[in-house]
C-alpha cells in the first residue's frame, strides 16, 4: 500500500502544508510556493536596528555594489589592539559612521519614525584585558522618541 507524500510527510514532521500551494503538474497554473502570505520582515523601530546592526558588522569595502557600505568594525576584532583607548575610539568612530550610513539611507527611502534613527551612543564599554574580551552597548533613538539597547555580543580581539 502507498500511502501519498503529502500526508506521510505532514504527519511525520508536522510540515505546514501551505508550502505546496498553488503547485500543479499540469503546467497551466504557475507554482506558488511560500510558508505565508503576508510579509515577515521587520518593521518599525526593529527594522532600524537591524539595519544598524547589520552597517556596523558588514566590512566596510565588502559590499560590492556599494563599497562604501559597512565599518571597520571587523577589522578590529583581528587587529591585536589591547589599548582600551584606542578600542573605545575605533568603536565610537564605527558607530558614528555606521549611524551616519543608516540616516543617509532612510533619507532617501521614506522611512517612517519609528524606522528613523537619529542617534546612537555607546552607553557601556568594557574591555577585560586578562581574556583580551570587548563587548559594548549602543544605545539607539529614533524619531519617534522610542530608545533601544542594541547589546554586541562579547567578542575576543586577537
Amino acid at each position: 500500500m502507498v500511502r501519498p507524500v503529502s500526508t506521510t510527510t505532514t504527519t511525520t514532521t508536522r510540515l505546514d502544508t501551505n508550502i505546496l500551494s498553488g503547485t500543479t503538474l499540469d503546467g497551466e497554473i504557475p507554482v506558488a510556493t511560500g510558508f505565508d502570505v503576508a510579509s515577515t520582515k521587520s518593521a518599525g523601530f526593529a527594522k532600524a536596528a537591524n539595519m544598524f546592526y547589520k552597517t556596523l558588522f558588514t566590512d566596510k569595502g565588502s559590499d560590492l555594489h556599494n563599497i562604501s557600505t559597512g565599518t571597520e568594525l571587523p577589522q578590529l576584532f583581528s587587529s591585536s589592539i589591547y589599548d582600551e583607548e584606542i578600542l573605545f575610539a575605533s568603536v565610537k568612530r564605527d558607530t558614528d559612521d555606521a549611524l551616519s550610513q543608516v540616516i543617509a539611507f532612510q533619507d532617501s527611502s521614506g522611512a517612517t519614525d519609528e524606522e528613523k534613527l537619529i542617534g546612537a551612543t555607546i552607553v557601556s564599554f568594557l574591555f577585560d584585558q586578562d581574556s583580551s574580551a570587548l563587548s559594548f552597548n549602543i544605545e539607539l533613538y529614533n524619531l519617534a522618541g522610542e530608545t533601544s539597547t542594541l547589546e554586541i555580543p562579547s567578542t575576543v580581539i586577537s
